[in-house]
């Protein structure tokens, strides 16, 4: 399944959004004509990687702005499957869990994440297709070591955090179930404002006890 498919396989859509899979990385409209008429100057460096994959950082100087794309064989990647690409995988019903280090995770934690989301689909009113899709499709469920390795995979400074672009749970906890259930409400709502209602997003967690882990 390639990347952009991945991006797309649940079916959420962001409004004003046209291209979901890029969220949060793509260069800004705004800046098109401007770089067709060289009005705004940029730099980039293309770095070899191993396993034929490549990095490609494009640089504005004079906007602050710098974003850093993976390529396989020529083709755009997510930073995540770059990073993740020799870990271990498991699988479950709703799930492909992917371990950085494979003693920090265990089948008991796959059959709690299982539990969470066969209760909050009931809360949720998740129709029988939804259900399917969900053990169809699969969640990814990225577990890393620690925060450094968080930061090195997401780009961010965080303990978890749920990847709009691709629909990833990328965490240092076992069972992190308040970035599964941003997920879980978004998948629900199906077609959304990129930043959705303060209550969808922290209210409605604590309420159904979902608040860090």
């Amino acid at each position: 399944m390639t990347s952009c498919k991945i991006a797309n396989r649940f079916g959420i859509e962001y409004e004003e959004i046209e291209n979901k899979y890029l969220i949060a990385n793509e260069i800004p409209k705004d800046f098109t004509n401007d770089l067709l008429t060289g009005k705004i100057k940029y730099e980039y460096r293309l770095e070899n990687l191993e396993e034929n994959f490549s990095s490609l950082t494009i640089t504005f100087p004079t906007l602050n702005l710098k974003r850093e794309y993976f390529l396989k064989d020529s083709f755009l990647v997510t930073s995540t499957y770059y990073h993740s690409r020799n870990w271990k995988i498991m699988t479950a019903d709703h799930f492909r869990v992917f371990v950085s280090d494979e003693t920090l995770f265990n089948e008991y934690s796959i059959n709690l994440l299982g539990d969470f989301i066969n209760r909050m689909t009931e809360i949720l009113s998740f129709t029988e297709t939804e259900r399917n899709q969900l053990k169809e499709m699969k969640i990814f469920y990225f577990l890393c070591k620690d925060e450094e390795e968080i930061q090195k995979v997401t780009g961010f400074t965080t303990r978890g955090i749920f990847i709009l672009a691709l629909d990833y749970i990328i965490t240092t906890y076992n069972t992190h179930y308040h970035e599964l259930l941003h997920f879980l409400i978004n998948y629900k709502l199906r077609k959304l404002p990129l930043y959705t209602h303060p209550f969808c997003r922290k209210d409605l967690l604590l309420h159904l006890g979902a608040w860090r882990t």
